[in-house]
């Protein structure tokens, strides 16, 4: 007795079956990479009380995808910030909140790329005692991608800061490389960085550094001095703005004037 012979499937039913086997492989095909967000405080230069802060944000891109991190306006209204005290008690910091034009908040990251974006923590929270500090970060971001790229909503990190006591010799070594990239010509944005940075430098010993860049910077980072001495707020630091009316122009004599009416009588 002959055995009868298999029925083969339409070429249809073939069809429809290769279409399933192939929705079910895309459907279990892993995502072809990952975005992370880390951050750092560098070493150098030494966290020291009055000194400027650097804080380095990580956006490595391990996709094949062209990802976007949205870090708010002017880079920094999508930061939420918490600091863990030396004797464990927690202090809130108010959020990144000021208006105007600045920097560019989204951040693009091509395959396989990794880039950094250097923050100046002083402008949330200036350290005033030293000590052993933990730096809770948390940023919400949004990624602008494709399904392709696994990524989250909430990126977090705690981060350990260790605060040394005010250094007198080690703030003029701060400084002066602060300056000395402030008036230069070559990358107005590193010299706006810098001047920021040496703006947050609260201590005597700037002063001649930010009178430098005020003679000498470009409009950025002559702002960015009398913001600095302002802050500082000595005899000194009110020669210092004095001395630069004559040769200001219209706009940085007005940023000069209005510096100087906010000096207390008999400063």
């Amino acid at each position: 007795m002959v055995a009868p012979r298999a029925t083969q499937p339409s070429f249809l039913a073939r069809l429809v079956l290769a279409s399933l086997l192939l929705l079910a492989s895309a459907a279990s095909t892993p995502a072809q990479g990952t975005v992370m967000v880390t951050w750092e405080i560098p070493t150098e230069p030494a966290v020291l009380v009055g000194g400027p802060v650097f804080l380095d944000a990580k956006i490595q891109n391990n996709s094949s995808d062209t990802v976007r991190v949205n870090m708010g306006h002017h880079g920094k209204w999508n930061y939420e910030f918490t600091l863990v005290n030396p004797d464990g008690t927690t202090t809130p910091i108010p959020a990144y909140r000021q208006f105007g034009p600045g920097p560019k908040g989204t951040v693009s990251v091509e395959p396989h790329q990794t880039r950094t974006r250097r923050l100046v923590f002083n402008e949330w929270y200036t350290f005033v005692r030293p000590g052993d500090y933990t730096l809770k970060v948390q940023l919400t971001v949004l990624l602008s991608s494709s399904a392709n790229v696994s990524w989250q909503k909430e990126f977090f990190e705690d981060l350990a800061v260790k605060v040394a006591p005010r250094d007198a010799e080690k703030l003029r070594e701060i400084c002066a490389k602060l300056a000395e990239t402030a008036v230069s010509v070559n990358s107005p944005e590193a010299a706006a960085d810098a001047s920021l940075a040496l703006s947050y430098v609260v201590d005597p010993v700037a002063v001649p550094f930010l009178a430098k860049v005020l003679k000498e910077g470009e409009a950025a980072a002559q702002v960015n001095a009398v913001r600095g001495l302002t802050r500082i707020g000595s005899q000194e630091a009110l020669a210092a703005l004095k001395s630069n009316l004559a040769t200001a122009g219209p706009d940085l004599k007005a940023k000069i004037e209005s510096a100087l009416s906010q000096f207390r009588p008999g400063t």
